[in-house]
Protein backbone atom coordinates (compact mmCIF):
# COMPACT_ATOMS: atom_id res chain seq x y z
CA UNK A 1 0.00 0.00 0.00
CA UNK A 2 2.85 2.39 0.84
CA UNK A 3 4.48 1.86 -2.55
CA UNK A 4 1.15 2.38 -4.30
CA UNK A 5 0.53 5.64 -2.46
CA UNK A 6 4.05 6.84 -3.22
CA UNK A 7 3.64 5.98 -6.91
CA UNK A 8 0.31 7.80 -7.09
CA UNK A 9 1.77 10.77 -5.25
CA UNK A 10 4.76 11.23 -7.57
CA UNK A 11 2.80 10.38 -10.75
CA UNK A 12 0.01 12.70 -9.67
CA UNK A 13 2.41 15.63 -9.43
CA UNK A 14 3.70 14.89 -12.93
CA UNK A 15 0.20 14.56 -14.34
CA UNK A 16 -0.79 17.78 -12.59
CA UNK A 17 2.07 19.62 -14.26
CA UNK A 18 1.31 18.11 -17.67
CA UNK A 19 -2.40 18.88 -17.60
CA UNK A 20 -1.71 22.38 -16.33
CA UNK A 21 0.44 22.89 -19.42
CA UNK A 22 -2.40 21.55 -21.56
CA UNK A 23 -4.74 24.03 -19.90
CA UNK A 24 -2.31 26.83 -20.69
CA UNK A 25 -2.05 25.83 -24.36
CA UNK A 26 -5.82 25.54 -24.84
CA UNK A 27 -6.18 29.00 -23.29
CA UNK A 28 -3.69 30.32 -25.81
CA UNK A 29 -5.83 28.76 -28.54
CA UNK A 30 -8.91 30.56 -27.22
CA UNK A 31 -6.96 33.82 -27.49
CA UNK A 32 -5.64 33.10 -31.00
CA UNK A 33 -7.04 35.75 -33.34
CA UNK A 34 -6.09 33.68 -36.39
CA UNK A 35 -8.84 31.19 -35.48
CA UNK A 36 -12.52 31.72 -36.15
CA UNK A 37 -14.82 32.63 -33.28
CA UNK A 38 -16.34 29.13 -33.35
CA UNK A 39 -12.88 27.58 -33.12
CA UNK A 40 -11.94 29.87 -30.26
CA UNK A 41 -15.15 28.98 -28.42
CA UNK A 42 -14.29 25.29 -28.83
CA UNK A 43 -10.78 25.91 -27.48
CA UNK A 44 -12.32 27.68 -24.49
CA UNK A 45 -14.45 24.59 -23.83
CA UNK A 46 -11.33 22.42 -24.02
CA UNK A 47 -9.64 24.80 -21.60
CA UNK A 48 -12.45 24.46 -19.04
CA UNK A 49 -12.44 20.66 -19.29
CA UNK A 50 -8.66 20.18 -19.21
CA UNK A 51 -8.47 22.62 -16.31
CA UNK A 52 -10.36 20.07 -14.23
CA UNK A 53 -7.15 18.02 -14.23
CA UNK A 54 -5.18 20.56 -12.17
CA UNK A 55 -8.29 21.36 -10.10
CA UNK A 56 -8.61 17.67 -9.25
CA UNK A 57 -4.89 17.25 -8.67
CA UNK A 58 -4.67 20.04 -6.11
CA UNK A 59 -7.23 18.15 -4.00
CA UNK A 60 -5.94 14.63 -4.67
CA UNK A 61 -2.35 15.53 -3.83
CA UNK A 62 -3.40 16.89 -0.46
CA UNK A 63 -5.36 13.73 0.32
CA UNK A 64 -2.51 11.44 -0.76
CA UNK A 65 0.09 13.47 1.09
CA UNK A 66 -1.80 13.52 4.37
CA UNK A 67 -2.62 9.80 4.09
CA UNK A 68 1.04 8.92 3.52
CA UNK A 69 2.18 11.08 6.43
CA UNK A 70 -0.21 9.43 8.86
CA UNK A 71 0.26 5.89 7.53
CA UNK A 72 4.05 6.10 7.77
CA UNK A 73 3.97 7.94 11.08
CA UNK A 74 5.80 10.88 9.55
CA UNK A 75 3.53 13.47 11.07
CA UNK A 76 0.06 14.36 12.32
CA UNK A 77 0.40 11.65 14.95
CA UNK A 78 0.01 13.50 18.25
CA UNK A 79 -2.46 15.85 19.85
CA UNK A 80 -4.26 18.48 17.86
CA UNK A 81 -2.17 17.86 14.73
CA UNK A 82 -3.62 14.34 14.51
CA UNK A 83 -7.13 15.78 14.71
CA UNK A 84 -6.37 18.38 12.04
CA UNK A 85 -4.82 15.79 9.73
CA UNK A 86 -7.78 13.41 10.06
CA UNK A 87 -10.36 16.15 9.50
CA UNK A 88 -8.48 17.51 6.47
CA UNK A 89 -8.31 14.04 4.91
CA UNK A 90 -12.09 13.63 5.20
CA UNK A 91 -12.94 17.14 4.05
CA UNK A 92 -10.73 16.88 0.96
CA UNK A 93 -13.03 14.12 -0.34
CA UNK A 94 -15.99 16.47 0.04
CA UNK A 95 -13.89 19.18 -1.61
CA UNK A 96 -13.28 16.92 -4.62
CA UNK A 97 -17.01 16.35 -5.08
CA UNK A 98 -17.77 20.07 -4.87
CA UNK A 99 -15.05 20.92 -7.42
CA UNK A 100 -16.59 18.58 -9.98
CA UNK A 101 -20.13 19.64 -9.13
CA UNK A 102 -19.16 23.25 -9.83
CA UNK A 103 -17.89 22.24 -13.25
CA UNK A 104 -21.12 20.38 -14.02
CA UNK A 105 -23.25 23.31 -12.84
CA UNK A 106 -21.35 26.01 -14.73
CA UNK A 107 -20.46 24.21 -17.96
CA UNK A 108 -23.60 22.73 -19.52
CA UNK A 109 -23.28 20.96 -22.85
CA UNK A 110 -24.34 22.63 -26.14
CA UNK A 111 -27.89 21.26 -25.82
CA UNK A 112 -28.15 21.56 -22.03
CA UNK A 113 -29.31 24.28 -19.67
CA UNK A 114 -28.99 24.82 -15.94
CA UNK A 115 -31.83 26.15 -13.82
CA UNK A 116 -31.58 29.42 -11.93
CA UNK A 117 -31.61 27.42 -8.70
CA UNK A 118 -28.59 25.43 -9.84
CA UNK A 119 -26.78 28.61 -10.89
CA UNK A 120 -27.47 30.20 -7.51
CA UNK A 121 -26.22 27.10 -5.70
CA UNK A 122 -23.11 27.12 -7.86
CA UNK A 123 -22.34 30.68 -6.76
CA UNK A 124 -22.71 29.68 -3.11
CA UNK A 125 -20.50 26.63 -3.61
CA UNK A 126 -17.94 28.81 -5.37
CA UNK A 127 -17.75 31.10 -2.33
CA UNK A 128 -17.55 28.07 -0.02
CA UNK A 129 -14.74 26.64 -2.14
CA UNK A 130 -12.85 29.93 -2.00
CA UNK A 131 -13.17 30.14 1.78
CA UNK A 132 -12.07 26.53 2.17
CA UNK A 133 -8.97 27.14 0.04
CA UNK A 134 -8.01 30.02 2.32
CA UNK A 135 -8.40 27.78 5.38
CA UNK A 136 -6.30 24.99 3.84
CA UNK A 137 -3.69 27.53 2.74
CA UNK A 138 -3.37 28.87 6.28
CA UNK A 139 -3.32 25.43 7.93
CA UNK A 140 -0.81 23.91 5.51
CA UNK A 141 1.35 27.00 5.52
CA UNK A 142 1.41 27.06 9.31
CA UNK A 143 2.10 23.31 9.42
CA UNK A 144 4.99 23.64 7.00
CA UNK A 145 6.56 26.68 8.66
CA UNK A 146 6.25 25.34 12.21
CA UNK A 147 7.78 22.05 11.08
CA UNK A 148 10.74 23.90 9.60
CA UNK A 149 11.46 26.36 12.39
CA UNK A 150 10.76 24.42 15.57
CA UNK A 151 9.69 21.26 17.32
CA UNK A 152 6.00 22.11 17.62
CA UNK A 153 5.11 21.34 13.99
CA UNK A 154 3.28 18.24 12.80
CA UNK A 155 6.43 16.61 11.41
CA UNK A 156 10.14 16.69 12.13
CA UNK A 157 11.00 15.77 8.53
CA UNK A 158 12.25 19.01 6.97
CA UNK A 159 11.42 17.93 3.43
CA UNK A 160 7.77 17.39 4.40
CA UNK A 161 7.71 20.82 5.99
CA UNK A 162 8.93 22.28 2.70
CA UNK A 163 6.33 20.35 0.72
CA UNK A 164 3.49 21.57 2.93
CA UNK A 165 4.72 25.15 2.69
CA UNK A 166 5.05 24.89 -1.10
CA UNK A 167 1.57 23.41 -1.37
CA UNK A 168 0.23 26.42 0.53
CA UNK A 169 2.14 28.63 -1.91
CA UNK A 170 0.43 26.91 -4.85
CA UNK A 171 -2.95 27.62 -3.27
CA UNK A 172 -1.92 31.26 -2.89
CA UNK A 173 -0.99 31.45 -6.57
CA UNK A 174 -4.31 29.83 -7.44
CA UNK A 175 -6.16 32.49 -5.46
CA UNK A 176 -4.18 35.09 -7.37
CA UNK A 177 -5.46 33.62 -10.62
CA UNK A 178 -9.01 33.85 -9.30
CA UNK A 179 -8.56 37.57 -8.72
CA UNK A 180 -7.81 38.29 -12.38
CA UNK A 181 -9.63 35.46 -14.16
CA UNK A 182 -13.20 36.89 -13.98
CA UNK A 183 -12.14 39.92 -16.02
CA UNK A 184 -10.47 37.63 -18.56
CA UNK A 185 -13.58 35.46 -18.83
CA UNK A 186 -15.80 38.52 -19.19
CA UNK A 187 -13.64 39.99 -21.96
CA UNK A 188 -13.42 36.68 -23.76
CA UNK A 189 -17.19 36.30 -23.52
CA UNK A 190 -17.65 39.72 -25.11
CA UNK A 191 -15.38 38.69 -27.97
CA UNK A 192 -17.26 35.44 -28.51
CA UNK A 193 -20.74 37.00 -28.42
CA UNK A 194 -20.17 40.51 -29.79
CA UNK A 195 -17.19 40.01 -32.04
CA UNK A 196 -13.47 40.67 -31.99
CA UNK A 197 -12.20 44.25 -31.93
CA UNK A 198 -8.65 45.56 -31.37
CA UNK A 199 -9.75 47.07 -28.08
CA UNK A 200 -11.25 43.83 -26.78
CA UNK A 201 -8.27 41.77 -27.89
CA UNK A 202 -5.89 44.24 -26.23
CA UNK A 203 -7.94 44.08 -23.02
CA UNK A 204 -7.81 40.28 -23.15
CA UNK A 205 -4.04 40.33 -23.55
CA UNK A 206 -3.61 42.72 -20.62
CA UNK A 207 -5.92 40.69 -18.43
CA UNK A 208 -4.19 37.42 -19.29
CA UNK A 209 -0.69 38.56 -18.28
CA UNK A 210 -1.06 38.30 -14.48
CA UNK A 211 -2.90 34.98 -14.71
CA UNK A 212 -0.12 33.57 -16.89
CA UNK A 213 2.48 34.76 -14.39
CA UNK A 214 0.69 32.91 -11.60
CA UNK A 215 0.41 29.78 -13.76
CA UNK A 216 4.15 29.78 -14.45
CA UNK A 217 4.79 30.28 -10.74
CA UNK A 218 2.64 27.20 -10.05
CA UNK A 219 4.67 25.18 -12.57
CA UNK A 220 7.94 26.14 -10.88
CA UNK A 221 6.53 25.22 -7.47
CA UNK A 222 5.25 21.84 -8.69
CA UNK A 223 8.69 21.06 -10.13
CA UNK A 224 10.20 21.89 -6.74
CA UNK A 225 7.75 19.55 -5.02
CA UNK A 226 8.57 16.76 -7.48
CA UNK A 227 12.29 17.31 -6.91
CA UNK A 228 11.84 17.19 -3.14
CA UNK A 229 9.74 14.01 -3.45
CA UNK A 230 12.47 12.28 -5.46
CA UNK A 231 15.52 13.68 -3.69
CA UNK A 232 14.32 12.85 -0.17
CA UNK A 233 12.94 9.58 1.25
CA UNK A 234 9.15 9.56 1.73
Amino acid sequence: MNDLLLTLHVAGAGIWLGMDFGTFMSFQGARNQDLSIDQRVQMARYFALIDMGPRTAVVAMLTLGLTMMMQRNLGFIEGYWAFIGAILSILTLVWMFLVWWQYWATHPGPDETRSDVTKARAERVKKLDLGWRVIVLVVMGAAGITSLVGSDGPTQAAYLGWKMALYALILAFGLGIRVFLPNVVSTMGAIFTQGSTPEREAALTRGARPTQAFVIAIWVTIVLIIWISIAKPV
